[in-house]
């Protein structure tokens, strides 16, 4: 625990219901947020952990699902790429 080092930023600028009205899920919005971060933190990506309910199926329980894939890789280097305009950036 000493080595760890924390840091917590309140964001109030918009929250669940605004990312929804825009016609994103606010999980997936903070996934997409977290392979951002790692990205530009560590110059590679990380293997992102996000559990997934199957109750509904026969013998269901909980799964993992890895959310890196080639469209959010294609994403975070996109967002990321200081070449592109905001608006190549907002149409990614």
């Amino acid at each position: 625990i000493e080595a760890l080092d924390l840091t917590i930023l309140e964001y109030d600028a918009y929250g669940g219901a605004e990312i929804q009205a825009a016609g994103y899920p606010p999980d997936a919005f903070g996934q997409m947020a977290l392979q951002v971060a790692g990205y530009r933190t560590l110059g590679q990506f990380v293997g992102t952990y996000e559990s997934t309910q199957t109750r509904q199926f026969l013998h269901g329980r909980t799964e993992t699902t890895r959310t890196v894939s080639p469209a959010s890789v294609a994403f975070v280097q996109g967002l990321s790429d200081p070449s592109l305009t905001l608006t190549q950036k907002q149409d990614l």
